[in-house]
């Protein structure tokens, strides 16, 4: 009997899928040059096919059921440029995939895919992946899953042909793609490797290939996809008078300083929405992708600005906002940062942070943990308020091996000090023990207020704050509406003492309130 692409198939792509790009992840990262040379690649799809097979229900006996489920799964858990496309073929897939069944009949959806259904989920996947990127660029996933698609659409064509025999003709399509990256895009042939992102898919498809395959039938030269381990190119590293002057891609320059990714929800049409939100974040910075649908979206955007990434989601529902820093590399031990003012998101994360913004809700477990995961290492210190580290630690279980350092703060502004204590204690001492102490002691001895403008006499309540500790800097926190007046007269008021040192930051939230802390 034919082997057709069902729930439990589905699964077992999963699981296969999963394994597979945990045994490369470590090689795709290396060759991840583009679209910025950040080597997390291969840990970024592994981290999102990880959670999309978390999210699969075991019970699901609908393929185009799995299927949304895997797609789901992947959009809330998206990691990266890489990460966000493979969730929307996925999502793709399951369209694709819900299409065929129909068309099948009532028992379709329990029958699951045949070639031709494979080959419209192919096509639909490819499709939905790349209008979600505003700007495509040759010689990427984008390029293989076309490729794939294409060569499943003429396998699908012959009248005996088979799921499993469909998905080995778009695993090879892909290969072909793969191989032919460097010829594509500059900045691979100048590096003289192939693209991870569709190295990474092709293991992906490779791996739904096996899943269609009887175990017994199967032999490890077919389980193969035969491309380089190491990801080479075969014509090795190009200089730049071989180069094609059309392409002109800067090889490993960052086009932002750094990565924003958040989960849009809205009651709202999905192409206007999707569009829309594209073109806003166009225009604040590069590597826009934004995938999803049914009321939920996942948004990434490279940019210097990631306040103004925020305010192009004009006020629909954010969650899971996180910002990295593109041009600053993390220590041996992970931060995690959390902060209420979209202003201080770029000055937090600058400091090698990876940090997650405040919306109108608490922090679930799963966006604590996500940002934990997103730093990459296994000795991590958090800076966040009480409330969070308390969710934070009941999550803790579902990251064995992973140790953990609060350092609790009551508002933004001590997450300010705590992140600067930190840095100029490493670079006086380069002992992460004594930047741990001297973030909780910076935190400690931060004599602070809030005062807002409408009620509060401002002289007045920085005369209470007392005098200035040994460090004799005052940090002023400015809400959007404190009006100019009140500002200078902080600003007077806290210059008039001696010694002081006075930094100013704009909080980007819409309050009259200036907060004022001194160390």
């Amino acid at each position: 009997m034919e082997a057709r692409l069902d729930a439990a198939a589905v699964r077992r792509w999963a699981d296969l899928a999963v394994a597979a790009l945990e045994n490369a992840r470590e090689r795709i990262d290396a060759a991840n040059v583009f679209p910025v040379a950040d080597s997390d690649t291969g840990t970024n799809m592994l981290l999102t096919l990880t959670a999309a097979r978390r999210a699969v229900d075991d019970a699901e006996d609908d393929a185009a059921g799995a299927l949304h489920d895997l797609a789901r799964g992947a959009l809330l858990a998206a990691r990266g440029n890489s990460g966000i496309i493979l969730s929307e073929l996925l999502r793709g897939l399951a369209v694709g995939a819900e299409r065929a069944t129909r068309a099948d009949g009532p028992s379709g959806h329990l029958a699951g895919l045949d070639a031709a259904g494979v080959a419209i989920a192919l096509r639909t996947g490819a499709g939905a992946a790349r209008a979600a990127v505003a700007r495509p660029a040759p010689g990427t996933i984008l390029t293989a899953a076309d490729a794939a698609a294409s060569a499943a659409e003429r396998a699908a064509a012959d009248s005996g042909a088979t799921a499993a025999g469909v998905v080995r003709e778009a695993v090879a399509g892909a290969r072909t793609a793969v191989l032919g990256s460097p010829d594509e895009l500059d900045v691979l042939a100048h590096h003289g490797v192939l693209d991870a992102g569709a190295f990474g898919l092709t293991l992906v498809l490779a791996a739904l290939r096996d899943a269609l395959t009887d175990p017994a039938t199967r032999d490890a030269a077919a389980s193969a996809v035969d491309l380089p381990d190491d990801l080479a190119a075969s014509g090795g590293r190009r200089d730049a008078g071989t180069l094609h002057p059309g392409h002109l891609v800067s090889a490993g320059e960052a086009d932002g300083a750094f990565e924003v990714m958040y989960v849009v929800e809205a009651e709202t049409d999905g192409g206007d929405l999707a569009d829309g939100l594209r073109a806003r974040l166009r225009a604040v910075g590069e590597s826009v992708v934004v995938v999803g649908g049914d009321g939920v979206w996942q948004a990434h955007v490279h940019t210097d600005t990631p306040a103004a990434a925020l305010e192009a989601a004009e006020g629909a529902g954010l969650r899971q906002v996180c910002v990295r820093s593109l041009l600053v590399s993390p220590g041996d031990v992970g931060v995690v940062a959390g902060v209420r003012s979209p202003g201080l998101l770029a000055d937090a994360a600058g400091t090698g942070a990876v940090v997650l913004a405040r919306t109108d809700r608490p922090w679930t477990p799963s966006e604590l943990v996500r940002v934990l995961e997103d730093t990459g290492r296994d000795r991590i210190v958090t800076v966040l308020r009480s409330d969070s580290v308390a969710t934070l630690r009941r999550s803790l279980h579902r990251m064995p091996g992973v140790t953990v350092e609060a350092v609790v703060v009551p508002d933004d502004l001590h997450v300010v000090a705590a992140l600067t204590a930190r840095e100029e204690s490493l670079g006086q001492h380069g002992d992460e023990a004594r930047a741990l102490e001297d973030m909780r002691a910076a935190v400690a001895a931060l004599r602070w207020c809030d005062l807002d403008v409408r009620t509060a006499d401002v002289a007045a309540g920085l005369t209470g704050l007392g005098e200035p500790g040994d460090v004799g800097l005052a940090m002023v926190l400015v809400g959007g509406g404190v009006p100019a007046d009140d500002l200078a007269t902080c600003r007077a008021h806290l210059e008039a003492r001696p010694g002081l040192d006075v930094v100013e930051l704009f909080s980007g939230r819409d309050d009259t309130v200036l907060r004022v802390g001194l160390l």
